[in-house]
């Protein structure tokens, strides 16, 4: 499974696309949500993934080989800096596991 976005590079105002691919030879679920990190110092802090007017609903998704899906996620709620976006994904007989991607947002 990957994780990425469009750009590593964001202005505060911009709107991110982020992706998520199956890269494996079996399905997988991923839920819409996802938790956003901020490094502060040297060490990530947990920030607000989404605006505070932003509707994120609780769907499951069921991503088979080689599929892909997209969606936007608005920037305008962060301050500049250095960001790790991580997103879990399941399968019916492992652990789950996390992918992540990184962004930088500059004002």
């Amino acid at each position: 499974m990957a994780l990425y976005t469009d750009s590593e590079f964001y202005h505060v105002n911009d709107t991110a696309r982020v992706t998520i691919r199956n890269l494996s030879e079996d399905w997988l679920e991923v839920g819409r949500s996802l938790r956003l990190y901020k490094d502060v110092n040297g060490s990530w802090i947990e920030t607000q993934a989404y605006p505070d007017d932003y509707l994120v609903t609780n769907e499951l998704y069921v991503f088979f080989p080689g599929s892909s899906w997209s969606h936007k996620l608005p920037l305008h709620h962060l301050t500049p800096g250095y960001y790790r976006l991580v997103k879990q994904v399941s399968h019916y007989d492992s652990p789950e596991i996390e992918v992540e991607t990184h962004f930088t947002v500059t004002s």
